[in-house]
């Protein structure tokens, strides 16, 4: 029942993000590339969470009575209150992709950082439960969610100028 419940405030936050998103990308003046990246509801929340349970972990230190488990508990705490939180606020804050007419620019600090033609696009995967499209290249994977600003414009671009076709 519990893991039920988990599944559908999962998927009612995942909406409500999904809705917070703009249609449009922010527009890089200079270069007139197209900037897809994570919502500033995504970015707001991130903080929040990260702010909040890095407290409650201050807390439970200050908290906790001298025991010959407190390293084990603090282990356990530490990466359930800040290590998850703080990989969302990386995550959010560090991905980004730009847009071109020549093509994808990738940017993410959790793997290299590349360019990819249009052309030079292996294949589109669209997991629509999630929202999420993965863009598959021989320089490595590329994933648009749609709690990024710009999906639309990310679908309109993949429509355009590659062979691929996206239905939004």
């Amino acid at each position: 029942m519990a893991a039920a419940i988990g599944h559908i405030l999962f998927f009612l936050g995942l909406y409500y993000f999904q809705k917070m998103s703009k249609p449009h990308a922010r527009i890089d003046i200079k270069t007139k590339e197209l900037i897809i990246e994570y919502n500033s509801m995504m970015k707001f929340i991130a903080i929040i969470l990260y702010f909040f349970f890095t407290g409650l972990l201050l807390i439970i230190v200050a908290i906790a009575k001298p025991s010959p488990y407190i390293p084990i508990i603090f282990a356990f705490f530490f990466t359930l209150f800040t290590v998850l939180p703080g990989s969302i606020l990386i995550e959010t804050f560090g991905v980004s992709h730009r847009l071109s007419k020549k093509g994808i620019y990738k940017h993410s600090p959790w793997s290299k950082d590349f360019f990819v033609n249009w052309n030079e696009i292996e294949k589109i995967i669209s997991r629509e439960i999630h929202g999420q499209y993965f863009v598959k290249t021989k320089k490595g994977m590329i994933r648009f969610s749609h709690t990024m600003d710009g999906i639309i414009d990310f679908i309109a671009y993949v429509n355009i100028y590659s062979s691929f076709k996206i239905r939004y």
